[in-house]
């Protein structure tokens, strides 16, 4: 099961609001440290000099030519591309026994793919790791591979039984390895398509499974492959394209750490309560919380967060409150701040922060206590359903790739993301009312 969990970014300057204190000083953040976290959060954004894509053209791709949803996606593909590599730069390549480069237009690939897609599906060999191995090793440092397949994990030539699966899944296992060590991370894409054609069974050609009227939908996927900082820029970029709309998305390679940097704003909050903010991480001086409770947002770096985790970060009921003698809980959870006229300062500390989230403390006994702020792990496991290991009968193949999830753990172990972790934030704000 993957793992992952998520970073925040850098410690921020001091700022203080509300009643002075005799205890400790309020101090605003200089020039220096606001131009220091604005040139930490502003990297210029990575682009890759090329996109290569890849097609798969086995013969079991053929039944996808007929498919509306996989037709429509390939066919633009090269034109969502151009859009994210500089000066349009994009390669097609066909790939099964070997890689064939594409030497017509975009408009051309577009035509054939259209009107006669499946005479391209040629190859027989379709052994996945030998597959990635061959798109790995053309793929340049500064470039992103796209490789369209649907991903039957199966050997190029013989029957499948559970023994061999075993098998199947050390090779991905080693072949992402080697991915790896090149400092590749790797994104796959789920989507889904009509299919008129001949599917392939577990018993490879002794059985088959023939789809005429275009009734079967069948799962297809778009793995991209390439440094983590363009993957990381090509998922945000791709993120809004109409043309591009995956099912699911799993992201692997990405070094994700536990979120616990935060900065605290408050002087914006209308009704805040009695309290004062140093260096935008502690909250002292606090004064009269059961008859006037604090409220204030916390501000965290989301930015790599997957779509599924970021769904429930922006639900205030997925984030856990907790604290020693300290009630409190999550009002809602913003992504802008500026409608409520931060000052100077707490603009230019927002900078580093993706979302906010509004706390309220309406209890505090102790003179000194931590408040902690949580979201919960959750694990991504959408693969788990796409997958079978008996596809012999048309009413198991429905929605499901052949071992599909062996392929993916191989994956998850060459990365070695098993680990386990108890949050994707973890966040300790200390407290006091002196």
């Amino acid at each position: 099961m993957i793992r992952k969990i998520f970073y925040g970014l850098m410690a921020l300057s001091m700022v203080a609001c509300g009643k002075k204190s005799t205890t400790h000083k309020e101090t605003t953040p200089n020039q220096s440290s606001q131009n220091t976290a604005q040139d930490k959060t502003s990297p210029k954004t990575a682009i890759p000099h090329q996109i290569n894509i890849f097609l798969e053209t086995s013969g079991s791709m053929k039944g996808y030519f007929a498919g509306q949803e996989f037709v429509a996606l390939v066919t633009k593909l090269p034109t969502i591309s151009e859009g994210i590599t500089q000066n349009k730069n994009v390669k097609i390549n066909l790939i099964a026994d070997n890689i064939v480069p594409y030497t017509q237009s975009h408009f051309d690939f577009s035509n054939e793919v259209s009107s006669k897609g499946a005479a391209f599906c040629t190859g027989k060999s379709s052994e996945m790791s030998k597959l990635f191995k061959n798109v790995a090793d053309n793929t340049s440092n500064d470039a992103i591979s796209l490789f369209v397949s649907d991903c039957i994990l199966s050997f190029g030539n013989q029957a499948t039984n559970a023994v061999n699966v075993a098998a199947l899944e050390a090779g991905i296992r080693s072949t992402f390895a080697d991915i790896r060590q090149k400092g590749f991370a790797v994104s796959v894409y789920a989507f889904e398509s009509t299919f008129k054609g001949s599917y392939f069974t577990m018993n490879n050609t002794e059985d088959r499974q023939s789809y005429k009227d275009g009734s079967q939908r069948r799962p297809f996927y778009v793995w991209a492959v390439g440094k983590k900082d363009l993957l990381a820029a090509f998922r945000k970029q791709i993120a809004n394209d109409q043309a591009f709309q995956p099912l699911q998305s799993l992201h692997v390679g990405f070094d994700y750490k536990v979120i616990n940097e935060y900065g605290v704003l408050a002087q914006m909050v209308q009704q805040r309560g009695d309290f004062k903010v140093e260096k935008y991480k502690k909250l002292y001086d606090i004064d009269g919380v059961e008859e006037r409770p604090l409220a204030f947002y916390v501000g965290i770096n989301a930015d790599n967060l997957p779509p599924y985790a970021l769904k429930n970060l922006l639900n205030e009921k997925k984030i856990k409150i907790t604290g020693q003698g300290v009630g409190g809980k999550v009002l809602k959870i913003e992504t802008d701040l500026m409608p409520y006229n931060p000052v100077p300062a707490d603009i230019a500390a927002m900078k580093n922060y993706t979302h906010f989230i509004k706390v309220q403390i309406d209890k505090m006994i102790p003179e000194k206590a931590t408040l902690q702020i949580q979201l919960p792990f959750e694990a991504n496991e959408w693969y788990k359903a796409c997958s079978t290991l008996d596809d012999t009968a048309p009413e198991k193949t429905k929605g499901k790739t052949f071992a599909f999830a062996n392929l993916v753990n191989g994956v998850q172990e060459a990365y070695q993301e098993q680990k386990s972790f108890e949050n994707f934030i973890d966040i300790k704000i200390d407290l006091e009312k002196e």
